[in-house]
Parts: structure tokens; C-alpha cells; sequence
């Protein structure tokens, strides 16, 4: 084998040795970024549950609100017909 053979050969596994570094810093850098990203995903769901409930204590306070309202016009129909 020729003497530039050999050298292009060492360039070649100097080559292969960067990119496999690079591919374990790119899946080191994706894992980390897929792990944040559940997190993520799961602190979202509990912000939405904590909406949603929200959302229902609201609506159950309009109505009951409004069912307060119904009661304080009738009791005031009856204490007027007194």
C-alpha cells in the first residue's frame, strides 16, 4: 500500500472518530431535549386541568349566582304581598 494510501486512511479514521463525537453529543443534546419536552407536556396537562377547573368553579358560581338572584326576587315578592 502506498505511503499516501496510508495517510488518507489515518485521515479517514480521524474523520470517522469527529462525526461519531459529534453523533454523541447530537443524541446526548436530543435526550435532553426529549426529556424537557415531557415535562413540558405534563405541566401543560396540569395547567389545563387547573383551567378547566377553574372554568367549572366559574360556571358553577354564575349559576348559582343566578339561582341567588331568583331566590332574593321571590323572597322580596313575598315580603311586598305581606
Amino acid at each position: 500500500m502506498r505511503e499516501e494510501d496510508i495517510k488518507y486512511i489515518h485521515e479517514l479514521e480521524n474523520r470517522v472518530q469527529e462525526l461519531e463525537g459529534e453523533r454523541d453529543e447530537w443524541r446526548d443534546t436530543s435526550q435532553s431535549y426529549y426529556m424537557t419536552n415531557q415535562e413540558l407536556r405534563g405541566q401543560n396537562k396540569r395547567y389545563r386541568e387547573v383551567i378547566k377547573n377553574i372554568d367549572d368553579i366559574m360556571r358553577l358560581k354564575r349559576r348559582w349566582n343566578k339561582e341567588d338572584m331568583h331566590i332574593m326576587n321571590e323572597l322580596k315578592v313575598l315580603e311586598e304581598s305581606e
